[in-house]
């Protein structure tokens, strides 16, 4: 399903004036104008992105991963607002880009797993550890860094993987670095 996780309505200066997220900030008033995705939908443009977002300031680590759709609000031809819809990058996302892709799916915020999920029928297991074994040595790669993809990377265990990082906000951001891994056993 396309459910949101996390959906905000925003005023026409990106202020929160009503908000559906467990997680999210306990009270309305928060600006999200300065995200690229919600200043573009301000100005009548439809935007995605990525974005990792943490509700304790103190704890980077503590970061959940959206995909964001951010759509215009319009009321007698002027653009009065912006929709916010996020879906978390969680191990239902990753079952069915698994299912479709017949491989295994992690996502992950710099070197930590944050989803995964196999196939169906997903016989020989490939393990977020054997997967996440590369991303140390990815994530301090330039040439990785700036084309944000990998070429196939033989894995521990006779498997295989490809790596990218996630287009958007989430991606290039200090500590965030996120993206994922398509995997399979040989």
């Amino acid at each position: 399903s396309f459910e949101a996780d996390m959906l905000v309505a925003v005023d026409r200066r990106g202020k929160s004036i009503s908000h559906v997220w467990d997680g999210g900030p306990d009270k309305i008033g928060y600006h999200l104008g300065g995200f690229s995705a919600v200043s573009s939908a301000l100005r009548g443009f439809m935007q995605d992105d990525v974005w990792a977002l943490s509700m304790d300031r103190g704890n980077a680590s503590s970061a959940k991963v959206y995909r964001i759709a951010a759509r215009p609000v319009i009321s007698k031809g002027r653009y009065v607002g912006a929709v916010v819809h996020g879906q978390s990058f969680d191990s239902e996302f990753a079952g069915r880009l698994a299912k479709r892709l017949g491989a295994r799916v992690i996502f992950f915020r710099g070197q930590v797993v944050i989803a995964s999920e196999g196939p169906p029928n997903e016989t020989t297991l490939v393990s977020d550890q054997v997967a996440a074994a590369p991303l140390g040595e990815l994530l301090a790669n330039e040439q990785f860094l700036e084309s944000g993809q990998s070429g196939v990377i033989e894995l521990q265990g006779n498997a295989l993987g490809v790596y990218s990082l996630v287009m958007g906000e989430a991606a290039r951001v200090e500590g965030s670095q996120v993206g994922y891994a398509v995997v399979r056993p040989v």
